[in-house]
């Protein structure tokens, strides 16, 4: 495969933090000149790779540098980190159960909201309640989301809360296993290492339709700092119909090791471009992966409702990133000024 600048970037970034998250290596001289010089020139890159807090978190602790991107973004994420420990503070005071998903892991993620999880409506509507008392407004309410927000210290902190993990009403990841397997770090509960990852994986290849250097990161981190199995998460991910998604993120950190990707012959179903970003599963892997989720989903629940979850695709975000995704226009992603 030819090494055009696009995948070189990404092979350089992606090994570099790789090794910083899972080793603490800083590289040398030549990594941070190479560095602040992609910055300066294509911050759409890490924009778009939603990989910016971790290039601040590498260039601080490696380097002690920083410039008024990396600040801004880090700022952004503690603020964020900050009010969801203190929500759930809240929550917990309240005894509701709630898990954030997909925000908080092994590694560092640009973010542009938190997902908060909730049992069922009821559970929701005490969410709104809590979230009306800390000074939030309600913005928005759609089929997957409702949506709160404040402003703090001088940050837009956007709050999802959600009763399904879902796609418009496309039920990708059932709550109920994750619900008993939650964990609670730092104040915020959040699922299991394998729930974190099937969900990651299952987002990116269901809804997002987008892959970014961010979640491939996360996806090898996680495995290797959590000391899993991946046949244990093939098997996982089996039984929820997404055998697919996981192997497809398997086969992109293979592509990115550098250390083995001359010697890889890339596979032709799993493979995504990665000569260029944004990185989009091939039209092949989304629809086997919608069909290997579907025909599990109608094992476990009646046809009916299965039906019903499919029909309601075209609707809420669904459609927007579907024609997005068909006609290779770039995601969209929060500007930096947000």
């Amino acid at each position: 495969m030819k090494l055009n600048r696009d995948l070189l970037k990404s092979l350089f970034v992606y090994q570099n933090l790789r090794k910083f998250y899972l080793y603490g290596d800083c590289g040398n001289r030549k990594t941070f000149d190479i560095l602040t010089s992609v910055l300066s020139i294509d911050l759409e890159f890490f924009r778009y790779n939603k990989i910016l807090v971790a290039v601040a978190k590498f260039m601080d602790e490696c380097y002690s540098y920083t410039n008024h991107i990396l600040t801004q973004r880090m700022h952004r994420y503690s603020a964020y980190y900050e009010e969801t420990k203190k929500i759930f503070r809240e929550f917990d005071k309240e005894g509701l159960k709630a898990v954030c998903i997909k925000s908080f892991g092994s590694t560092h993620k640009d973010i542009g909201d938190i997902d908060i999880l909730l049992q069922d409506r009821e559970s929701l509507r005490a969410a709104e309640a809590i979230l009306a008392k800390l000074g939030y407004k309600n913005r928005f309410q759609g089929s997957e989301e409702h949506q709160w927000s404040i402003i703090k210290d001088g940050v837009i902190i956007d709050i999802d809360l959600h009763t399904e993990i879902a796609a418009s009403k496309f039920i990708y990841y059932p709550k109920d296993k994750l619900f008993r397997r939650v964990e609670k770090r730092d104040d915020i509960y959040v699922p299991s290492p394998v729930d974190f990852l099937l969900i990651l994986v299952a987002h990116a290849l269901i809804k997002d339709l987008y892959l970014t250097l961010a979640d491939v990161l996360e996806f090898e981190v996680s495995v290797k700092k959590h000391k899993l199995d991946l046949n244990y998460l093939l098997d996982e991910a089996a039984h929820y119909g997404l055998k697919l998604p996981l192997k497809a993120f398997a086969h992109m950190t293979r592509l990115l090791n550098v250390d083995i990707y001359e010697g890889l012959t890339p596979s032709r179903f799993l493979s995504s471009n990665i000569n260029k970003y944004p990185l989009r599963p091939g039209i092949h892997v989304v629809l086997s992966s919608y069909l290997e989720l579907t025909i599990t989903k109608l094992k476990h629940e009646g046809a009916k409702k299965v039906l019903q979850q499919v029909m309601s695709l075209p609707s809420g975000k669904g459609i927007a990133l579907l024609i997005r995704y068909l006609f290779g226009v770039k995601p969209e992603v929060k500007a930096l000024n947000e």
